[in-house]
């Protein structure tokens, strides 16, 4: 049968052995591919990956913009409320003002207005 290029029944049995072999190999490999396929289709859609991060990063923002906004509140509040702020200059004081009067020379102004006292 070699002669005339016909193959035996061996080699149609090494033939049908070698075959078996590669189909078992490749759904071995299919089944590879369906699982690796499974564990990344969460991880593959990355448009829900990259909106887990989005979210991530709008709720730090607004966290620190509502802490900017506490923080930047009370002093404008406070300047909406006070008078504007004046240097005290000495020469205008409040009614009812018990600040002790300026010294000069370990002298009180008002002990040198009245005389004869030490």
């Amino acid at each position: 049968m070699g002669a005339l290029n016909i193959p035996s029944a061996a080699d149609i049995e090494r033939l049908t052995r070698r075959l078996r072999s590669v189909s078992n190999r490749l759904e071995g490999i299919e089944d590879g591919v369906d699982r690796l396929d499974r564990s990344m289709a969460p991880a593959s859609s990355g448009q829900s990956e990259i909106d887990e991060r989005l979210s991530a990063i709008e709720a730090q923002l607004r966290r620190l913009t509502d802490k900017l906004d506490r923080a930047g509140t009370p002093s404008r509040r406070a300047s909406a409320t006070k008078p504007s702020a004046k240097p005290n200059t000495g020469a205008t004081k409040a009614k009812g003002s018990r600040a002790k009067p300026k010294t000069s020379g370990g002298k009180t102004a008002t002990s040198r207005a009245k005389p004869g006292k030490a």
